[in-house]
């Protein structure tokens, strides 16, 4: 397999957010490339899973990921080395650009989304609503007083919807946050009940946070619901969906099958 020499560069500015969506089971056309992209640590990884679908569906991700941050790092994805902090959040340093890329990575069954910008904190999560999980003794073991509120004041035909939008916006900004699970899910608030862009409400441990961030839904899969959170208040964003086919074809000299 030849590389190309020319790789494709997808520029990010101060003000964009990439966002990128992926059904992972149409993009599995890719995993022919497994073992000449991800490194010994991922295909090992990979391995670990039981299922074979959850396998597959963890390298699909892994390989987009690498793909999508050489084109915006300009570099082969096959030289890529993550990082990680203390949390366990992974980031590229990238030392030959003034500003770094930031991305996140979010996978729920068979969907993801991938989103990048340049030097912002940013997390996205996607879950599959599971009515089962949604209910008011799990908001009160996580969700904060004014939350929980919220929900409660939810018809109960809309409570799930309203539970998975809270929950995904939480762990957007947990994610952005990059401290995990250290951060109690109950030390700050999201809007609940809005379907645009929206504020921090409440962080007792991040306080500055309140005027810094913004948290949004994203559009998704149905069944599935989905959130950014962002430090930055005035952005952009653009939502494209993985095609596999094209991103083998901008990268690979070979025919792609």
């Amino acid at each position: 397999m030849e590389w190309k020499k020319t790789l494709i560069h997808l520029p990010l500015s101060g003000e964009t957010v990439h966002v990128w969506a992926a059904d992972l089971d149409l993009c599995q056309s890719l995993l022919s490339f497994a073992d000449a992209i991800l490194s010994q640590d991922e295909l090992e990884r990979a391995k670990r899973f039981y299922f074979a679908h959850d396998r597959d569906r963890f390298t699909t991700a892994r390989l987009i990921l690498r793909i999508l941050l050489g084109f915006y790092l300009a570099t082969d994805p096959r030289q890529i080395t993550f990082d990680y902090n203390d949390y366990g959040k992974p980031f590229v340093e990238n030392r030959r650009r003034e500003r770094q890329t930031v991305f996140n990575v979010s996978h729920s069954q068979n969907q993801a989304l991938f989103v990048f910008s340049q030097s912002h904190e940013l997390g996205v999560d996607i879950e599959y609503m599971r009515p089962s999980f949604a209910t008011i003794d799990i908001a009160k073991k996580y969700f904060s007083a004014d939350e929980l509120d919220d929900l409660q004041q939810v018809p109960e035909r809309e409570r799930v919807i309203r539970f998975y939008d809270c929950w995904t916006r939480k762990e957007a900004y947990i994610k952005a946050k990059g401290r995990g699970l250290s951060l109690a899910l109950d030390s700050f608030s999201v809007d609940v009940l809005t379907d645009s862009k929206s504020g921090l409400r409440r962080s007792i441990h991040y306080p500055n946070d309140e005027l810094k961030f913004s948290i949004q839904p994203l559009a998704c899969a149905a069944n599935f619901r989905a959130a950014l959170a962002v430090n930055r208040i005035d952005y952009e964003y653009s939502h494209k969906p993985v095609d596999a086919k094209e991103l083998a074809t901008w990268f690979f000299s070979d025919s792609f099958v």
